[in-house]
């Protein structure tokens, strides 16, 4: 028996809501009135106002999701006759971790699938490591 994985590369569009903010100056009238001292000290000098105007950016985050499992189970079933065949004790492998998650494979074939499935994923997730790397020193976040 052989499985193979496949993987598939999909772009997304998503719209983003970005807000700005943005900066209006106006000059009013006010009624006459005497300069209170602070006002006083600070007339009649060159000076810079500085205010910070912010933007948001939208960014991209890639995470990784269990979407599906598979399971591939082996029976044995009787050639012959109409009964079912008797029960043999059969030594189980160690159990596999997947994707974090333990497998008790029932037979070595199944258990040598899974471990080719976890290598996969293992290069999965080092390729989106490599490309999210790759994304920051590009300056893309």
């Amino acid at each position: 028996m052989t499985a193979r994985a496949r993987i598939s590369h999909e772009q997304e569009t998503v719209e983003v809501d970005v807000m700005r903010e943005r900066l209006q100056v106006a000059r009013r009238k006010v009624d006459a009135r005497a300069a209170s001292a602070e006002e006083i000290e600070r007339a009649f000098q060159t000076q810079t106002v500085r205010i910070p105007v912010l933007a948001e950016q939208a960014g991209v985050h890639k995470e990784l999701f269990v979407t599906d499992e598979v399971v591939v189970e082996r029976r044995v079933a009787p050639v012959n006759s109409g009964e079912a065949a008797p029960k043999r004790a059969v030594d189980q492998p160690e159990p596999v971790e997947v994707a974090g998650i333990q497998l008790k494979p029932v037979a070595e074939p199944l258990a040598a699938l899974l471990l080719h499935a976890r290598r996969v994923l293992d290069d999965v997730r080092a390729g989106w490591r490599r490309a999210r790397r790759a994304g920051r020193e590009g300056g893309a976040e």
